[in-house]
């Protein structure tokens, strides 16, 4: 089983990599007033973000543990301590049953781009509506390709830290995992869980042996307001 690393190291090694391609866009999406800074370990930092929307604690360091499939990031969370702090988990999604996904490109209900984005999808309501940011497919259009929908991606990160995109040589960057399992395989004869995809804002599923990166939450408030 992959270990966490540290949360001091992590911290550390993570400062010199922040986000690929993407940064905070002042004025863009609700982060700047819903996601409010929290000091973990009482040197007066924001080692994570209060969202007062849905109600967790998001951990700044979105990739400090690298690729690992499904079963590691579940015990890597389960395992997971900032300053003493535990509790940490994966986000979660509702799985609405549609015979595991019902792909959509113009605007699925848990499936595919432009899917609806209540609380009871986290990352999905984060990437979106937090830090709105656009799917590479134009809502309301189902043909994707060639129409790509005018700066599509990961435009802005907010203030989160280390947040992997995908290259041809990086597996499982950009794909950051679901602590949920599908409810409805079908004919799938392997185990899937869910993944939200923060190259193109896609959420889908894939076969727990996937590589995939592991972003930590917490339930509540947590930690210190800076």
């Amino acid at each position: 089983m992959k270990r966490c690393l540290s949360a001091v190291f992590t911290f550390f090694l993570l400062s010199t990599t922040v986000g690929v391609l993407a940064a905070p866009v002042l004025g863009q999406g609700t982060w700047e007033t819903t996601l409010q800074g929290r000091d973990l370990d009482g040197y007066n930092k924001a080692d994570a973000f209060y969202d007062s929307v849905l109600h967790v604690t998001w951990l700044r360091d979105v990739s400090g543990n690298g690729v690992m499939n499904w079963i590691d990031a579940m015990a890597c969370a389960s395992l997971f301590e900032f300053a003493n702090i535990a509790g940490w988990r994966l986000p979660t999604i509702i799985d609405k049953g549609f015979g595991g996904c019902n792909n959509q490109n113009q605007g699925g209900t848990d499936c595919g781009y432009n899917v609806l984005t209540p609380p009871s999808s986290e990352m999905a309501f984060l990437w979106y509506v937090t830090l709105a940011n656009k799917a590479i497919c134009t809502p309301g259009d189902s043909m994707c390709w060639p129409n790509f929908q005018q700066d599509w991606g990961l435009k802005n990160t907010g203030e989160f830290q280390n947040i992997k995109l995908a290259f041809s040589d990086n597996p499982g960057y950009g794909l950051y995992w679901y602590g949920t399992e599908v409810l409805s395989p079908g004919a799938f004869v392997q185990p899937y869980s869910w993944f939200f995809d923060f190259n193109q804002g896609r959420q889908s599923i894939t076969i727990q042996s996937s590589l995939g990166l592991a972003m930590l939450v917490n339930d509540g408030d947590i930690g210190t307001p800076i």
